[in-house]
C-alpha cells in the first residue's frame, strides 16, 4: 500500500502517518504497515459486530418460524364440520388467506391479525437450516 492510497483512503490517517515520521521517509511504510494493520482489525470488528446481528436477526426469526408448529393450544373443535366444508368447498389454502385478509380489513389493531405462511414442509426446513447456520456459528465462536 502507497501513502497515495492511505491519502485517498483516508486523508487524517495520511497526515497522522507523515506527522509520525516527523521527516524520516523511511519510517513512512512501517507507518503504513501499523494502520494497514489497524484497518485489518477495525474491518475484522466490523465483521464480527454484523454477523452478530444477523445471528441476533435469525435467532429471533427461528422464534417466530417456529410458532408455526404450535398452533392453537385448544381450539374450538364446535366449528370443525363447518371449517371442513368450506375448506374441501374452497380449498383450505384459499380459505385460510381469506380469513387472513377479512380478519386485516376488520381488526381495529392493525397488524394484529392471523396470517397464512408456509406449508409445513417449508418451515421445516427452514428451521433446520437456521438451526445448521446457528451452530456453525456457535461452534466457531467457541473454536
Amino acid at each position: 500500500m502507497s501513502i497515495l492510497t492511505v491519502i485517498k483512503q483516508d486523508q487524517d490517517c495520511a497526515i497522522r502517518i507523515l506527522d509520525n515520521c516527523g521527516g524520516n521517509w523511511q519510517s513512512v511504510s512501517k507507518e503504513i504497515a501499523k494502520y494497514r494493520t489497524e484497518r485489518e482489525a477495525q474491518a475484522v470488528q466490523r465483521e464480527r459486530e454484523a454477523a452478530k446481528g444477523l445471528v441476533d436477526m435469525l435467532s429471533k426469526t427461528r422464534e417466530i418460524i417456529a410458532l408455526c408448529h404450535s398452533g392453537i393450544a385448544d381450539p374450538d373443535t364446535s366449528y370443525n364440520n363447518l371449517v371442513k366444508r368450506l375448506g374441501e368447498e374452497s380449498g383450505y389454502g384459499n380459505l385460510m388467506a381469506t380469513t387472513s385478509r377479512i380478519w386485516a380489513e376488520n381488526t381495529p389493531h392493525k397488524g394484529s391479525n392471523f396470517t397464512c405462511g408456509p406449508c409445513q414442509a417449508t418451515v421445516d426446513y427452514i428451521l433446520k437450516e437456521i438451526d445448521v447456520l446457528l451452530a456453525t456459528y456457535n461452534d466457531n465462536r467457541k473454536g
